[in-house]
């Protein structure tokens, strides 16, 4: 006789179609949404064996009883509000990652009502996007690392593409560092 597997049946979210499953994670969802405690719940439960919180909790909630899983992690891991990095700490990781890239000549910050904007001169082969490509991933980044709430928006300007940088900038933009 074959040993009995249970089957999985993802739908669209990764939810199980096991009712206990659906049960379980039914108590977390609000917890589950937030970006940072879903990295820490792909991470640890990878790290255990587990795809999904949904198997987590099937499995280890029908061991212990009804058991929060995300509370219980809530513990565990620090606040995400008091890791959250200011706008200054954001820029100055930008300029730490693109300041070694040679086509970098020029971070400016402006700041308006929307939020700030990091403009990043470059002087590179016009409309050649290949040399951009460490700058956007250095953006990609530090948006990694920023909350939902902090605005920083980023902008590139190739100063050979452009004859007149100035009339681009906005008058409040300081230099944030120049090579």
């Amino acid at each position: 006789m074959a040993p009995i597997v249970k089957q999985r049946n993802p739908d669209v979210f990764g939810i199980t179609t096991m009712p206990s499953a659906r049960r379980q994670l039914g108590k977390g969802i609000p917890w589950l949404a937030h970006p940072f405690r879903s990295q820490y719940l792909k991470r640890y439960s990878c790290a255990l064996g587990i795809h999904d919180i949904a198997n987590y909790n099937y499995w280890f909630g029908t061991l212990w009883g009804n058991f929060d899983f995300a509370a219980a992690l809530d513990k565990l891991i620090p606040s995400v509000e008091a890791e959250q990095p200011s706008v200054e700490e954001l820029c100055q990781d930008y300029l730490n990652i693109v300041n070694t890239l040679e086509i970098v000549k020029q971070i400016l910050i402006a700041e308006d009502e929307e939020g700030f904007t990091i403009w990043t001169l470059i002087e590179a082969e016009p409309f050649d996007d290949s040399q951009r490509m460490p700058i956007y991933q250095a953006q990609i980044n530090i948006m990694r690392q920023m909350e939902e709430g902090i605005p920083i928006d980023f902008r590139i300007l190739n100063i050979s593409e452009y004859k007149q940088i100035e009339d681009i900038i906005p008058s409040s933009a300081k230099i944030f560092w120049q090579r």
